[in-house]
Parts: structure tokens; C-alpha cells; sequence
């Protein structure tokens, strides 16, 4: 996936993916978000939503389709939202190179 946001180019077959998660869902509700760093550190999160969930789009005459798009994350704050709101799907390979990339960034409670 690409897309130019800001005269800036996010392109997910050149950039480096640190995590991924997903509801497993084969139906219209599935959902699949990936968080990708660019090579200027940059970090975003590459989504796509199925038909039946709130990111869907209407075709018209009742149809929905599923859709897709890209986040930029302005702060690393935003990134560890969105990790917390998504932990629980995290695919478990993909959950320790998330840790590696922002361990230090990560405080004891």
C-alpha cells in the first residue's frame, strides 16, 4: 500500500514492519493493522477494515464494502495507544520485535 500524506510518501514494500495484529476474521468484520517505520524513522500504521465494520464504505443501494488507508503516528504516545488498544490481537512473533523497537521507551510501573 502507498499513499502521499503531507508531499510525504508512506510505501509499505519499503519500509521496515514492526507489528501486526489482527482479529483472525474471515467474515465482513475482520480488521488488520500493521505499524510500519519508514527509513527516516517515521512511524504509521497501515490498516484495513472488512464491510461490517465502522471504517466501511457504501457502494450505494445498500452495498457496503470493506476499506483501507493510512495512519501516520505523530508521537510515540500514539503509537503505544494504539499498541494498548490492539495488545490483546497482536500476533505473538510480532509482539517482541514491537518490544525491541521501543523498549527503552518503556518505564517500570
Amino acid at each position: 500500500m502507498r499513499k502521499v500524506i503531507d508531499w510525504k510518501l508512506y510505501d509499505t514494500k519499503v519500509s521496515t514492519l514492526i507489528c501486526r495484529a489482527t482479529n483472525h476474521s474471515y467474515w465482513g468484520d475482520y480488521w488488520n493493522e500493521r505499524l510500519y517505520k519508514t527509513k527516516n524513522g517515521v512511524y504509521f500504521i497501515a490498516w484495513e477494515w472488512g464491510a461490517l465494520t465502522e471504517y466501511c464504505i457504501s457502494l450505494g443501494s445498500g452495498t457496503l464494502d470493506g476499506s483501507s488507508s493510512i495512519w501516520v503516528q505523530h508521537s510515540i504516545w500514539e503509537i503505544m495507544e494504539w499498541f494498548e488498544k490492539v495488545s490483546c490481537f497482536i500476533i505473538e512473533d510480532w509482539e517482541e520485535n514491537f518490544f525491541r523497537e521501543f523498549w527503552d521507551k518503556i518505564k517500570e510501573a
